[in-house]
């Protein structure tokens, strides 16, 4: 088994201290022997850290579930949580809002892909934007001024993440999270496994597929909680100008009805399978 762990270098004497010395400690903090797939909240005395984080991991123990891997493309290279705590480190490293990585590993076997986990700092009284519209007495969802503000955030965060030609690729609502601090929202970006520097030809295309993604989610074609008016000033806070809005809406609509589309998709081959 070839194994590889990576972790904060400020946090790399503490989390020794704490025991995650390995990618089997690592795993072993929020994975059962039985389990194959866990999503959960911990606590771990760490120092220079809250106590409190968030755990994914995932086990491959027999064929069938590497041969999903493979028709994902992630059974060979590089694991997905590896790539995301490098993305969620680059985009710290820009001063750009983001939850923190603090450790993720992975195990190989013949190169191929068995095991994998992240550790990220939890954050807390944030949940995710996706949720926090869906949620009948959320501020998010009853009030507009705090969209705008959530607009203007992610309008603003989104454009500096696009000017270093970084591409998030799954930039939907459930990947941002929102905290309200008297009614002023903090956002932070999450689930960036697909995230990367790109060339900038594709980075272009890249930016406006992001914007495509919440797109889909802040305006869907039936009952949408975000208004025309604020979906448009989220693209003005992207802009930087109140000119141009109009014009990106509509290079970003035709990836948004390609998106949905795929989403569609999934959900019937979902449906058929259960």
């Amino acid at each position: 088994m070839n194994p590889t762990l990576l972790v904060a270098e400020d946090l790399e004497d503490a989390l020794a201290a704490a025991g995650v010395t390995s990618a089997k400690a690592l795993l072993d903090l929020g994975l059962g022997p039985d389990e194959t797939s866990v999503r959960k909240a911990l606590r771990l005395k760490v120092k220079g850290t809250s106590g409190r984080f968030y755990f994914k991991g995932y086990r491959y123990p027999t064929g069938r579930k590497r041969r999903k891997l493979l028709g994902r493309g992630t059974l060979f290279g590089r694991a997905p949580e590896l790539r995301e705590f490098e993305a969620l480190r680059w985009l710290r490293g820009h001063d750009l809002p983001a939850v923190r990585p603090v450790a993720a590993c992975a195990l190989h076997d013949r190169r191929q892909l068995m095991a994998q986990a992240l550790l990220t700092e939890w954050v807390k009284d944030a949940p995710d934007l996706a949720a926090r519209l869906a949620t009948q007495d959320d501020p998010v969802r009853t009030s507009s001024d705090v969209r705008l503000k959530i607009a203007a955030a992610l309008g603003s965060a989104l454009a500096r993440m696009h000017l270093h030609d970084f591409v998030h690729a799954d930039c939907h609502a459930r990947n941002v999270i929102v905290r309200l601090e008297d009614d002023e929202p903090r956002i932070w970006l999450l689930d960036c496994r697909r995230g990367r520097v790109v060339r900038p030809v594709r980075a272009r295309r890249g930016a406006l597929y992001d914007l495509a993604c919440l797109r889909v989610d802040l305006r869907p074609a039936v009952e949408p909680v975000f208004t025309g008016p604020e979906w448009t000033h989220l693209l003005m806070s992207y802009l930087g100008t109140e000119v141009g809005a109009a014009e990106l809406d509509a290079r970003v609509q035709p990836l948004a009805d390609q998106e949905r589309a795929r989403q569609e998709r999934r959900a019937a081959r979902r449906e058929r399978r259960s």
